[in-house]
């Protein structure tokens, strides 16, 4: 069939899904489209309304009735899914984020059942909007919260400065 590829602008942009996929499966006719705002909806709690359809309408409404499998490409996405199903009926949803912690799992191994090991939560941005996003997503409150810094992007992730693009 035909497949969509919904991510953040970053993850589009990557091109790593669509790279794979083509690997795979190069006939499939393939579209990735970016969907950057459902990424606030969901860290505010908008998850279902008026206000997350109209913006996966505005973002999706053309695939209607064009694709018939969506890779969810962001871990955001899936807190959306009945907003995202109704703008796409009949499109079969996949869920990277359940995918990625199913290898993940399997990489790591069922551990020993005696250790419950540690949880450390890191973030470069606002502890507090992190905790209250986070709890969203865990069914917890995360706690404790460690802010870093991160040193300066290099290539090819940082931007080419002003005079380079000139």
């Amino acid at each position: 069939g035909s497949i969509a590829i919904l991510g953040t602008e970053g993850t589009i942009l990557g091109g790593a899904y669509q790279e794979k996929l083509r690997t795979r499966a190069p006939t499939v006719a393939l579209e990735a489209v970016a969907c950057p705002l459902l990424v606030p909806l969901v860290e505010e709690g908008w998850t279902r309304g008026p206000v997350p359809r109209q913006i996966a309408e505005h973002y999706l409404g053309h695939l209607r009735g064009r694709i018939d499998t969506a890779i969810l490409g962001c871990t955001h996405y899936p807190a959306l899914k009945d907003v995202l199903q109704e703008v796409l009926p009949g499109v079969k949803l996949v869920d990277s984020a359940a995918s990625t912690a199913a290898v993940v799992r399997q990489a790591l191994g069922p551990g020993t059942g005696t250790d419950t090991g540690i949880l450390r939560f890191r973030v470069t941005d606002h502890v507090e909007r992190f905790q209250r996003v986070g709890e969203r997503f865990l069914g917890f409150r995360p706690d404790p919260v460690e802010w870093i810094d991160l040193p300066e992007a290099r290539e090819p992730f940082a931007m080419k400065s002003t005079q380079e693009n000139r």
